[in-house]
Formats: structure tokens, C-alpha cells, sequence
């Protein structure tokens, strides 16, 4: 399972091939503790060459590299990632793939924020002109500034605003494809000892 609350690598370098095993051990541990989160397939017939978790770890690489085309990034995988994918699909069978993968791609986003240090939930609201000043007020504009950090990475850098999505469960897996993939960047940084948790520069080459 993705490692959880107190426990750390710090010997591990953040790097794009220590990101992959960790989500691809974490998300093998998941599937086999809560297999319904696999999406359906036919109880006979051929078992697929590419297993649920390999398929959502590429899935993560490709959006940290910057691939908005699943056809360039087969192509850019096959020729540069071997080691981390000996086989992947075609890629009209990964975007399909990809696309029945909602579930999945949810309960991951939600176990490695869980499993992330940083997890705390304080309901914030500005007070009302009747009201004196709410407690956690003065945190209130640095966490906007937070927030419009994390748009800001999501267009600018996950390329949120380009998903290609042309139907609405493809731009749902799309949308969840990079909110996984910056939950994952920020689980690993955390673990790894890293001081900047958002930071995405050791994962994009």
C-alpha cells in the first residue's frame, strides 16, 4: 500500500523512476485489497496484457511530462520508458482503457492525499458584516494565493486546459488523470523528505 502517515524514504531520490514504482507497487497493493475498484470486465476471456495499476501509472507520466496526445506519449514511452513499461496498448486500447478507470483514478487520489503529512480539513469562510473577525481569518489570503498556485500548475503545467477530451467520460478521466498526477507529486514529495511538496521540476525529464 502507498506508504502512509509518519512513514518516510528520505534515502529515495525524487525522480520520475522511483515515482512509477511507488504508484505502481501502492496502486498493485490497492487493487488487490479492494479489487471492485477495478473496472468491469467479462469474467472469461483474454485477461489483458497491461494490469489496472500499470495502466494508472502511466497515466501519472504522461501528464508530468507534458503529453496531451495518448499517441505521441505511446510513441515517447515505448522509446524511452521501457524499463519502467515493457508492454503498453495501442493508443486508441489505452485511451479506452483510461477512460473506464474513473473509480480508480478517485480512490487513488484520495488515499495519497490521506497518506500525505499534509492532510488537514479546517472549514474556513470570511465572516459576515455582522460578525467580528472568524478564527483562521488571517489565513485566508494565503491560502487563496495557495489555490490559485494550484490552478496556475494545473493549466500551466498539467496542461488541464488542453485535456482533448471529447466526450464526458473522457474529460472526466482526463480532469482526474492530472489531479491524481499533482497528488501523487506531492505524496512522494512528502516522503521523500522533500521541502517543496508541490514541486514538479525532478519528475518532467
Amino acid at each position: 500500500m502507498f506508504l502512509s502517515l509518519g512513514e518516510t524514504e528520505t534515502s529515495v531520490k525524487p525522480d520520475l523512476d522511483s515515482l512509477a514504482t511507488a504508484l505502481y507497487v501502492g496502486f498493485g497493493d490497492l487493487l488487490k485489497q479492494s479489487p471492485q475498484l477495478a473496472p468491469w470486465r467479462p469474467s472469461v476471456g483474454i485477461a489483458p496484457k497491461l494490469s489496472d495499476a500499470e495502466l494508472v501509472t502511466p497515466a501519472v507520466l504522461q501528464a508530468l511530462l507534458g503529453f496531451t496526445s495518448e499517441r505521441r506519449w505511446i510513441r515517447h514511452a515505448r522509446a524511452h520508458l521501457r524499463h519502467l513499461f515493457p508492454y503498453l496498448p495501442m493508443a486508441l486500447g489505452y485511451n479506452k482503457r483510461l477512460r473506464k478507470a474513473a473509480a480508480l483514478l478517485q480512490q487513488a487520489i484520495r488515499l495519497l492525499a490521506i497518506y500525505a503529512t499534509l492532510w488537514n480539513l479546517r472549514l474556513l469562510r470570511p465572516a459576515r458584516e455582522s460578525e467580528g473577525e472568524r478564527p483562521g481569518a488571517p489565513m485566508l489570503k494565503p491560502l487563496r494565493q495557495v489555490i490559485e498556485s494550484i490552478n496556475e500548475t494545473f493549466k500551466g503545467r498539467l496542461d488541464l486546459e488542453r485535456h482533448r477530451g471529447r466526450t464526458p467520460s473522457g474529460v472526466i478521466a482526463r480532469v482526474l488523470q492530472r489531479v491524481l498526477t499533482l497528488t501523487a507529486a506531492i505524496w512522494h514529495n512528502d516522503h521523500t523528505g522533500q521541502p517543496v511538496k508541490r514541486a514538479l521540476t525532478a519528475y518532467d525529464h
